[in-house]
């Protein structure tokens, strides 16, 4: 395995459930994980921002998530250690973040950059990421997909943003869910897999096929690089 790599494949730091853009709740993830022998998954559903903009997307009511709590959660299931991120969002060119899920501001986060929820022009959204790690570096755990083709990403100096990861010892993240659709930027893609000082293997999954495909799928790549 390379030596950047701070994850094994028995642990998984991004994974969407029913609260934002999943059908499985976050039992059935749990109960699946523990089947196919995961150590630990983070769960790291969608800033609140993201979230509405979905639903005025896609014209449907908010009661299935509204209600969803986390509160009195606990793992009964198995040893598999559920933790809970969110997937933050810069907004726009002010420099404006949502933090929040469930409307509560969160601790440890994702950082990414969604292109329906990115309210500016696109090709601002490099230099506003980039200000919102300097802002806030102390509270990312992890970059979200920085070189798929979709969000934005055309538009990053990748370099600039890998220097800046590892000035602050910002794992960045070898997407699952990306690879798998190729949506990615390939030069970028293998510019963080050899020059970021840490790296997380993760799934993004949005199904639970997508959490067991990670373990081959991503790792069969990375040998091959």
């Amino acid at each position: 395995m390379k030596s950047n790599i701070i994850n094994d494949p028995y642990s998984d730091y991004h994974v969407h459930s029913l609260f934002s853009d999943w059908v499985s709740t976050i039992e059935e993830i749990t109960q699946f994980a523990g089947i196919i022998w995961m150590k630990e998954i983070a769960i790291t559903d969608h800033s609140d921002q993201a979230v509405k903009v979905w639903i005025e997307q896609n014209k449907i009511t908010p009661g299935w998530w509204a209600k969803y709590s986390l509160n009195n959660w606990e793992n009964v299931r198995n040893d598999v250690k559920i933790i809970f991120w969110v997937e933050w969002d810069v907004l726009n060119e002010n420099g404006d973040t949502c933090l929040d899920s469930q409307w509560h501001p969160q601790k440890f986060t994702i950082l990414s950059v969604h292109r329906r929820v990115y309210e500016s022009d696109p090709t601002t959204t490099w230099k506003w990421f980039l200000a919102a790690i300097e802002r806030f570096h102390d509270q990312i755990n992890c970059i979200g997909h920085p070189y798929s083709r979709k969000q934005n990403w055309e538009f990053i100096d990748i370099k600039a943003l890998v220097d800046l990861c590892n000035q602050y010892d910002i794992p960045i993240e070898f997407n699952h869910s990306v690879l798998d659709s190729k949506d990615y930027i390939e030069e970028n893609m293998i510019y963080v897999l050899k020059n970021a000082k840490k790296i997380y293997v993760n799934s993004d999954a949005h199904n639970l096929a997508q959490i067991k495909k990670l373990r081959k799928s991503c790792y069969d790549f990375l040998e091959n690089l």
